[in-house]
Parts: C-alpha cells; structure tokens; sequence
C-alpha cells in the first residue's frame, strides 16, 4: 500500500470517529510518537555498546578510579613535554 493511499485510509477512519473516542485517539497516537523517537535513539545503542561496552559493567568506585587515571595521564603528558619556542 502506499504512502499516499494509507495516509487516505487513516483520514477516512478518522472521520468515522465519534468525538468520545478522540481522547483515546490522541493518547494512543502520543505513545506511537514517543515509541517512535525513543526507538530512534535505541537504534544507536549497539553502537555506543560497541565502544563503551568495555566499563559499562564496573562499579562506580572502579569507573572513578580509571577516569582518575586518565586525567593523571593526560596530566603528566601535557605538563612534561617541552616546547620549542
């Protein structure tokens, strides 16, 4: 079917409505919009698991203990290196 004869369809039902049942209508139609925008940005999780799946299971105390590393690091890297003027 396509675009243009479904759009068609769905008026044609909803003018078959009666006023009561447009209530109901318009909450099913805002749980298939926010259905809708949240399966957009779950359709990018896999890929940030790809990439941060690494630290996603350590606790908060051991994800604090890496970040403070990584901070030292980039830390001693920057303030270490001589330049040339």
């Amino acid at each position: 079917m396509s675009e243009a004869v479904l759009y068609q369809s769905v008026l044609q039902k909803l003018g078959q409505l009666s006023p009561q049942n447009l209530a109901e209508l318009d909450a099913f139609l805002a749980v298939l919009v926010k259905k809708q925008t949240k399966g957009a940005v779950t359709n990018e999780q896999p890929l940030l698991d790809q990439y941060f799946g690494a630290w996603k299971d350590w606790d908060d105390e051991e994800f604090q203990d890496f970040l403070d590393h990584t901070k030292e690091v980039r830390k001693d890297l920057f303030f270490t290196r001589e330049v040339d003027l």
